[in-house]
């Protein structure tokens, strides 16, 4: 990229707070030439910035870059006519916003302003967002806004990046997630944090608020290392025009999360799938589980309640304490893990092995391998073997045929191996004229 590819917002005069000079025109008149030039990168310098208007970037390949994530700052005014601080959209006969982000970091100070820190309408291809921090976020808005119109709402967006992303919120309360992504797919996640609500005094209690991370409608999120803190819930997952499916979440930090660490929230007609949540890092409270209208999901719940709604099926939960494990219904696996002094796992109600031979085999095998205990599938029937100098030697064996079969079994041995069988009816006359004759095997 040449030099002239890259406009410094001071060449157009923005100046910083010190200066008073408010930097509106002086950015907008610099993203002109950037349009001008077909993209390129718009410099933002050491200092703090005073805007009083959103700044919109409705041409694709347009990148905001700063001379420092933390000295480079965008602040809004008192008197701020806007939705958001920063805007990227489509514009000029584009038909989707790509190709546009922040790298090498930004601060966005929104001041409670009735504001979004960032809105992407419609972002569609190389979305990257690094080292950006938004702070003083008013409760009824976000810190990043990933969304569409109305107008294009089945639209999507897609292939989006966030790295080491920071969100605070001004005061204690919240009615919006700081991370809310709607109608998105191929999301990643990496390191970003959010802070749902701040103490407005240090020698108050810490206050509890609001959703950390809100996807609505989202296909193939990722997160990885990223943390809530100081939320009622630390992500919510929901599905309300469309099927939202493959969510993964990995390394997860949630500190004083006074509700959930995973929600599902799920409308009639769409569902909800292929979650899978990884044990996460829990200070001071991380939250629990509840899962409306989710399948084929995994969750390690660990010491955790989880709570399953009748709608959700062949999810796959692991447990420490599967009594936390409250409202099953059928068709979901509850996986007991081992705890204190009792080693192993439980299941909840039962056990069922599929093998892939005639003769499905169970095995239990001691440690030093020489002792093996074998239960098997005999056609109908069930075999008990003992491994007795590396060979298996029959101890057991039930046959369990019911064709013909009497309700009168009894044991006996043959060579040695205790036998159970059911008596069985002969045919007609096997037993004399006007007799059945009674059979076991041999």
């Amino acid at each position: 990229m040449s030099i002239s590819s890259i406009i410094n917002i001071a060449d157009y005069g923005a100046a910083t707070t010190n200066s008073g000079a408010e930097n509106s025109e002086a950015i907008r008149e610099a993203l002109d030439q950037l349009i001008h030039l077909k993209g390129g990168i718009l410099f933002i310098p050491l200092g703090t910035y005073k805007i009083n208007e959103t700044i919109t970037i409705d041409y694709p390949g347009i990148y905001i870059r700063s001379a420092s994530p933390y000295r480079s700052m965008l602040s809004v005014e008192t008197e701020f006519t806007g939705s958001e601080v920063i805007r990227f959209e489509p514009g000029h006969d584009f038909d989707s916003a790509k190709s546009v982000g922040i790298e090498n970091g930004l601060t966005i100070s929104c001041q409670n302003a009735t504001v979004h820190g960032i809105t992407v309408i419609r972002g569609y291809d190389q979305l990257s967002f690094r080292n950006v921090e938004i702070r003083g976020v008013n409760k009824n808005h976000s810190a990043f806004n990933f969304t569409q119109t109305s107008s294009n709402i089945k639209v999507l967006g897609q292939t989006l990046l966030m790295e080491n992303c920071v969100a605070l919120r001004w005061g204690q309360e919240a009615d919006r997630a700081l991370y809310y992504i709607n109608r998105y797919q191929e999301i990643n996640l990496i390191g970003c944090k959010a802070f749902s609500a701040i103490k407005e005094n240090a020698s108050d209690p810490q206050p509890e608020a609001g959703n950390a991370f809100h996807y609505k409608d989202c296909r193939g999120v990722t997160m990885s290392g990223c943390s809530a803190a100081f939320a009622e819930n630390a992500i919510i997952v929901e599905a309300d025009l469309r099927n939202a499916t493959g969510t993964t979440i990995s390394g997860q930090t949630n500190e004083q999360i006074s509700n959930l660490a995973l929600k599902t929230i799920c409308k009639t007609g769409v569902a909800i799938g292929s979650i899978t949540y990884l044990p996460y890092r829990d200070e001071s409270g991380g939250g629990g589980f509840e899962l409306n209208n989710c399948t084929l999901s995994t969750i390690y719940s660990l010491n955790k309640e989880v709570k399953l709604s009748q709608g959700s099926s062949r999810n796959v939960i692991f447990s420490s304490d599967i009594s936390k494990v409250v409202d099953t219904p059928k068709g979901n696996a509850i996986m007991g893990l081992s705890k204190f002094d009792k080693l192993g796992f439980s299941m909840n109600e039962a056990l069922d092995i599929n093998g892939k031979s005639l003769d499905p085999t169970f095995t239990l095998r001691g440690k030093d391998g020489l002792q093996e205990v074998r239960m098997r599938q005999i056609g109908t029937g069930f075999q008990l073997d003992l491994k007795e100098d590396s060979t298996y030697k029959k101890k057991l064996v039930v046959d369990s045929s019911i064709e013909k079969a009497t309700s009168i079994s009894l044991s006996y041995k043959v060579d040695g191996v205790e036998k159970f069988a059911k008596v069985s009816v002969g045919p007609v006359d096997s037993g004399g004229p006007g007799q059945r004759q009674l059979t076991i095997p041999n």
